[in-house]
């Protein structure tokens, strides 16, 4: 469906304005009749949308000059939104005593001043998001005969980044404490949770609604009233909800479905998707709302890509997206070569632009911990990784490390050879054929007594490869024998003394462990 059906349908909005070049309230969801927004100097519209679902944004008139403060975009006062100057419908207010859920999506041209970015109401009875007190963002209920409760995000706000900020004021019989209280989400992150010691219904309030700006001076921390700089900002799907709270994860689903990402990789083949992958290696993306969108690809249902040597910042305020997959089946994706790509997002659906909706629902699942090579020749050495991929006929040798798996995608012959005490991985032959060398391997043997005398011989020529003392509790050998073998144990020529223990073991699938158990002679 699209966003504005989810909007009415799930969400349960009493008003919203998509701002897409429009000054109307969308069809069907104002009550009793929809608000348009006023013409006016103070704002204009652009092709500059600040999520998806819309083609345009509303924009903010700029001004250099603090003191030059003027309203961006103005909502009339009228009875089904804000006041009841123009009726006596005192509905308008039914959620006074129940709660209250505001929603925008913005992007703000400088953080460095307070500036607001929508108000309703007046100087001390009022709801507003601000930006720029202490370059945050902030929510604040302002009651003038109530403690003043104002929220505020948990990070600087970065100037023109988009975010989606939700702010809730709750009526204390709306939740588990004992006081009115006020949340803040952004990006369907909760900031914080503030609650005061009243349970006052809140004050019907007049004054208009403004978009974008303010020529009011509003109450602030400590509940200093304060002018606001006219700053100029994109905004898009101005949201009111009475009588409902959203929850974090409605939030950040609304979210999930809006966000435009950094890099779209777009519906194509599943090589395709992969080139364009790889063409991003060796970046990094920081203080992205989402880094990367995958759309489902046109030749496959459940596939899978490598994300190559791409850094993602983590931000745990936002939790940043690094993958999203639109797409109604699943993506696997391999965090390789040292990527770390971390939060993970698949919209059910996404509305691109009004019309054009995305199929999504699917899955998407992290394989962590993977290297990747697409030129044979390779020596790995000690990797700590779990798992190997190769994309080119040849040889490679993994050299001890820690790899489980090994997986050959090539479409043709590759030889592995495995030495200084690599074990045998698992092998997939996805695409070609793998034969496995054993150049050497470990063989360690432990729970030994201090001075014990060791001797491994191969069994298949009783040739010793092993002839030593103790030292430490354990003994070990690098061979390139593959067989069986046997171990010899004896302590005799100091008290305490040990009988002879005999054990054994096989290095033909890698490295191996004996544990002797000597007994006291």
């Amino acid at each position: 469906m699209s966003i504005r059906s989810y909007l009415t349908s799930t969400l349960g909005v009493t008003h919203c304005f998509d701002l897409d070049n429009s000054t109307v309230e969308i069809a069907g969801v104002g009550s009793p009749s929809p608000t348009d927004i006023q013409a006016g100097a103070g704002y204009s519209f652009v092709s500059d949308p600040v999520c998806y679902g819309v083609t345009q944004s509303l924009l903010s008139t700029n001004s250099a000059d603090f003191t030059t403060r003027t309203d961006g975009a103005v909502i009339d006062r009228r009875k089904d939104i804000n006041n009841s100057s123009d009726g006596t419908d005192a509905s308008a207010f039914d959620y006074v005593s129940n709660s209250r859920t505001m929603a925008l999506w913005f992007k703000g041209s400088d953080f460095s001043t307070p500036s607001c970015i929508y108000e309703q109401g007046g100087g001390t009875n009022n709801f507003a998001f601000v930006s720029g007190i202490a370059k945050a963002i902030t929510f604040q209920a302002a009651d003038a005969g109530t403690p003043f409760l104002i929220v505020q995000s948990n990070f600087l706000g970065v100037a023109n980044r988009p975010y989606f900020i939700v702010g809730i004021w709750e009526h204390s019989s709306e939740h588990a404490g004992s006081g009115n209280r006020c949340l803040l989400h952004i990006n369907g992150v909760l900031q914080e949770i503030v609650e005061v010691n009243t349970t006052a219904s809140f004050p019907n309030h007049s004054g208009d609604i403004t978009l974008g700006n303010t020529a009011e001076s509003l109450k602030a921390y400590n509940e200093d009233t304060i002018p606001y700089a006219t700053r100029s900002k994109n905004c898009n799907f101005l949201i009111m909800v009475n009588n409902r709270t959203w929850t974090v994860a409605e939030s950040r689903e609304f979210f999930e479905r809006t966000v435009i990402p950094n890099i779209v990789i777009a519906a194509d083949t599943v090589a395709n998707q992969q080139i364009a992958l790889d063409a991003l290696t060796g970046n990094n993306y920081s203080a992205d709302n989402c880094a990367i969108q995958i759309r489902q690809a046109t030749d496959a249902t459940d596939y899978r890509l490598f994300i190559d040597n791409i850094n993602f910042v983590r931000d745990t305020a936002l939790d940043d997206i690094a993958v999203m997959y639109v797409g109604p089946n699943t993506l696997t994706i391999e965090n390789t070569n040292g990527s770390d790509a971390y939060q993970l997002a698949t919209p059910v659906e996404v509305d691109l632009d009004g019309s054009t909706v995305l199929a999504g629902g699917g899955t998407l699942t992290l394989v962590e911990k993977t290297i990747r090579y697409i030129a044979a020749g390779i020596t790995v050495t000690n990797s700590q990784d779990t798992k190997m991929v190769v994309e080119a006929v040849g040889s490679y040798t993994i050299s001890g490390g820690i790899l489980q798996t090994f997986e050959n995608i090539s479409g043709g012959a590759v030889t592995l050879n495995l030495s200084n005490g690599a074990a045998t991985p698992t092998i997939i032959n996805s695409s070609g054929s793998t034969t496995a060398v054993l150049t050497s391997a470990t063989i360690t043997i432990t729970g030994l007594t201090t001075g014990s005398r060791v001797k491994v011989t191969r069994d298949d020529t009783s040739a010793v490869i092993l002839n030593a003392i103790e030292v430490g509790g354990q003994a070990s050998l690098i061979t390139s024998y593959t067989g069986i073998f046997t171990v010899t144990v004896r302590k005799a020529s100091t008290a305490p003394y040990y009988k002879e223990w005999i054990g054994g073991g096989s290095t033909a699938n890698g490295s191996t462990s004996v544990n002797a158990l000597q007994e006291l002679d």
